[in-house]
C-alpha cells in the first residue's frame, strides 16, 4: 500500500486544548495546545518567574550591556522614538493622559518628595531647561496666550472682583504709609524730590 494511502486511512486523533476547551487536530504527537497564543498565555506564570530570575541572576551585566548599546546607538534611538513618537502622537497621548488620570495621586507624592529630596538639582535642572528653550517656550507662551486670550482676560476679572475689596485697603495702607514716612517714590527720587 503506498504510503500516502495509509496517511489517508489513519483515523483523524483529536485533542481538547487544556487552555482554551477547543478542540483541534495535533499536528505531532507532542503538541498540546491549539494555537501559540494559547501556550503563552497557559505558561505565562512561569516564563515570568524565569524571566525575573534570569535578570536578578545577570542584572549588573545586563544594565552594562544596555548603557554600552545606548551610548554606541545614540542617534539612531533617537531617530527611532522621534519617527514612532509623530507615528503614534494621538495613541501616545491617550495613554499618557489615562495613566496620569488613573496614577494622579502617586504621581504628584513622588513628583513632591524628589523635589523636597533635592531642591538644588531641580532648580538647576529648570534654570538650564528654560535657558536651552527659551525660544520656544516663549513663542509657545505667546501662541497659548492668543488662543486662549479671552479666556485668560475673564479670570483677570473675577479674580480682580472677589479681591477687589483686599486690594483697596492694601493700596489705602501704602499710601497712608508714604505721606506718614515722606517716603520718596521711585518718580520723586528721578525728579530730585527729597523727604
Amino acid at each position: 500500500m503506498p504510503q500516502a494511502a495509509g496517511r489517508k486511512q489513519r483515523p483523524e486523533v483529536s485533542r481538547v486544548c487544556p487552555h482554551c476547551a477547543t478542540a483541534f487536530e495535533p499536528a505531532c504527537g507532542r503538541q498540546r495546545y491549539c494555537r501559540t497564543e494559547c501556550r503563552t498565555e497557559a505558561n505565562r506564570g512561569r516564563e515570568v518567574k524565569r524571566a525575573a530570575a534570569y535578570y536578578a541572576a545577570r542584572r549588573e551585566r545586563i544594565i552594562k550591556e544596555h548603557q554600552a548599546y545606548n551610548a554606541a546607538h545614540r542617534a539612531a534611538i533617537a531617530k527611532r522614538r522621534a519617527i514612532y513618537r509623530v507615528a503614534h502622537r494621538e495613541s501616545a497621548a491617550q495613554y499618557q493622559a489615562a495613566y496620569y488620570a488613573a496614577n494622579r495621586d502617586r504621581l504628584n507624592r513622588q513628583a513632591r518628595a524628589y523635589y523636597a529630596a533635592n531642591p538644588a538639582k531641580v532648580k538647576a535642572q529648570k534654570a538650564a531647561s528654560r535657558k536651552a528653550h527659551r525660544e520656544g517656550n516663549n513663542r509657545s507662551g505667546r501662541a497659548w496666550y492668543a488662543a486662549n486670550r479671552e479666556r485668560i482676560l475673564k479670570q483677570r476679572v473675577a479674580r480682580y472682583a472677589a479681591k477687589r475689596d483686599k486690594l483697596a485697603a492694601q493700596k489705602s495702607v501704602r499710601r497712608t504709609g508714604k505721606r506718614l514716612s515722606g517716603a520718596a517714590t521711585k518718580q520723586h527720587s528721578e525728579a530730585g524730590w527729597r523727604p
